[in-house]
């Protein structure tokens, strides 16, 4: 086509009915490619204000997991460790190491190993104590040191963040609230969904990071352990340290499960004439005062009395301290708002 043709009337009107022809076909092909699969309204709301959280696990499974790590510190304890004499004796840096979370007087301990009637439960008290005191993201005012907990090292060293130059985070009714407890719980939540892979599905592999913590808390334990273990086992101990790494193990999948919840929690460990004083006292969740620790446990060396077997709390009930909102109206003597059940020494096995 010349240049004089295209610069015609003809042409130019002829490229005017080629855009017209055009344009309708392009709107019907973008209208039908818009509205094909529309998206509900409720469901674009949703989605951005709701992230897909994983469910919070009913009640009678997170017993369940609590329940399992008792069954097997009592299969441990009885396949491994005899009630006959020993030569050694422990020490007191041992005793301590391995009843940290504990109020009981660590000569009584060892006065309860020394006994062949409560050696295997007192032995199963320690591996409990040691399982469950590295277990929660909040020890009622406590922040655990990433070095110690069961916990994904990562989530407790982003959660001391949260109140860098505030002090700890304290969970009791009466103590000020440096962080959102509501905000903290949608992002333990938030936190658990995206490390499913990772802990989960994947759980204990040799990127798991929980690994070199298990085996600190192997080591902090086992110095005790060793000294009560059945003759002819300590020769060959590979299955006993197994089997006791498979219980840490246990314990660090209940720890992540209770992570992933929207409630905050605590271990009961009173029994129950320390409980009834502690009612009496109006004390809440965590103060101390009136021979209490930090953890809310009643020292009876303070009174310079020992527990009894039918008082020692060898396996506490787990307690549902905190909502999600992070609202401190939950009375912990009501039952719906405690899981599992203590164990006394007592009644062990």
């Amino acid at each position: 086509m010349t240049e004089s043709q295209m610069s015609s009337p003809d042409s130019a009107r002829e490229v005017e009915r080629t855009k017209s022809y055009r344009l309708p076909l392009l709107h019907k092909f973008k209208s039908k490619r818009s509205y094909s699969h529309p998206t509900p309204v409720s469901d674009r709301r949703t989605s951005s204000t709701s992230p897909p959280f994983l469910h919070p696990a009913p009640d009678s499974a997170i017993e369940a997991e609590f329940h399992d790590i008792y069954r097997a510190i009592i299969v441990h304890v009885q396949k491994f460790y005899s009630t006959d004499p020993v030569e050694k004796t422990a020490s007191h840096a041992i005793v301590v190491n391995a009843t940290i979370g504990l109020s009981v007087p660590w000569p009584q301990t060892l006065s309860l190993l020394g006994d062949s009637a409560t050696r295997q439960g007192a032995l199963a008290m320690c591996i409990g104590s040691t399982v469950l005191s590295r277990s929660l993201l909040l020890k009622l005012g406590v922040s655990y040191s990433p070095g110690s907990t069961l916990l994904p090292p990562e989530i407790v060293e982003c959660f001391q963040t949260f109140s860098t130059g505030l002090g700890p985070v304290m969970i009791g009714p009466d103590e000020p609230h440096q962080v959102n407890f509501a905000l903290l719980s949608s992002w333990k939540r938030i936190s658990a969904t995206l490390m499913q892979s990772a802990y989960v599905k994947d759980a204990f592999s040799h990127f798991d990071s929980r690994t070199v913590n298990i085996e600190r808390a192997l080591n902090d334990l086992n110095p005790l352990l060793s000294i009560y273990v059945v003759p002819g086992v300590a020769s060959s101990d590979d299955a006993r340290l197994s089997d006791l790494r498979n219980i840490f193990r246990i314990g660090a999948t209940f720890a992540f499960t209770l992570f992933g919840q929207p409630s905050f929690w605590k271990f009961d460990w009173l029994d129950e004439k320390g409980f009834k004083k502690r009612q009496y006292d109006g004390e809440g969740v965590g103060l101390e005062g009136m021979g209490w620790d930090v953890d809310g446990l009643w020292h009876s060396a303070i009174l310079g009395s020992r527990q009894k077997p039918s008082e020692l709390v060898i396996w506490p009930s787990l307690l549902r301290v905190m909502d999600w909102e992070g609202s401190h109206g939950i009375e912990i003597e009501g039952e719906a708002h405690v899981l599992g059940k203590k164990r006394y020494l007592n009644e062990f096995p």
